[in-house]
């Protein structure tokens, strides 16, 4: 899980700085989960980074040597 300030300071240290309110106001109604503290679902958050093509790169490098384990 992931605090939305942890998550709107990391994408800030990503360079992502021109946001609107009302665009950080959306992220956070979608990424937010009110059952858990407003907390964020690392997992969750893969997923929809997922969905718009953007993809966890250490994780593409773990499947592909899973992949090459498998061959041998």
């Amino acid at each position: 899980m992931l605090s939305p300030i942890g998550f709107l300071e990391g994408i800030k240290d990503l360079g992502v700085t021109d946001l609107e309110e009302v665009e950080v106001a959306c992220l956070m109604r979608v990424l937010t989960k009110p059952n858990l503290d407003n907390a964020i679902l690392l997992k969750e958050l893969v997923v929809i980074m997922e969905n718009f093509g953007i993809y966890d790169e250490e994780e593409d490098e773990e499947q592909h040597e899973d992949m090459e384990g498998d061959l041998s």
